[in-house]
This record gives C-alpha cells, structure tokens and sequence, in this order.
C-alpha cells in the first residue's frame, strides 16, 4: 500500500491514497479542473481514497475544496471514497499537524 502526502502544491501523483492539504486547485488558472475533467471523460472507475481538507481561515479554498469535491462526488466513480473537513480556527499553516494526523486515520480506518 501507499500513499502520497501533499501539502499546497503537493497534491499531485499517481498512488491509490490521498492526503491533500490546503490543495493549489486554482494552480495556472484551475488547470487541476482540467485534469479532472479529462480524467472523466474517458474513465468510470477512480481507485482513490481521498482526505482533503483546509483551515477556516482559507475561506477561498473551502469555496474551491467544495466545488471539486462536487465535480468528483458528481462522477458517481467506483472505488472512489472522499473525506473533507474545515479545520476550526487554523489557517494554511497551523492546521498541518492536525490535519495529518486527522488524515492517517481517515485514510487508514477499517470499514
């Protein structure tokens, strides 16, 4: 098993479990839209567990994890599972800690 950590710009890769913290979706204009989009146009199937998440203080980024959380939930993807949360009081920095730890658990839980 593996998994990809990423913080800001570190979000990107090609592995089967995802901690994306405070992700750069709006990155060259939102070109992470595009990857998406040109990923469901000609797959159903995303074997990829998600956690994404960023503090309360990143009120653009709550916008924009929501908004591709949307587009993703929206696919109706098998094997795809996703996990959001908004870190109360914690801005692009300070919320790390507790989102990794957060992270581990989520990703690694037994259902």
């Amino acid at each position: 098993m593996r998994m990809l950590c990423g913080h800001s710009y570190g979000g990107f890769g090609l592995f089967s479990k995802y901690f994306i913290s405070s992700p750069s979706i709006n990155y060259k204009q939102g070109i992470t839209y595009q990857y998406e989009s040109d990923y469901a146009g000609v797959n159903s199937d995303l074997r990829a567990d998600i956690f994404m998440s960023c503090g309360e203080a990143e009120q653009g980024l709550q916008e924009e994890i929501g908004k591709m959380s949307e587009r993703l939930l929206s696919r109706n993807y098998q094997n795809f599972h996703l996990k959001t949360a908004v870190f109360e009081g914690e801005n692009h920095v300070t919320r790390v800690p507790g989102a990794l730890s957060r992270g581990l658990v989520e990703l690694f839980r037994k259902n």
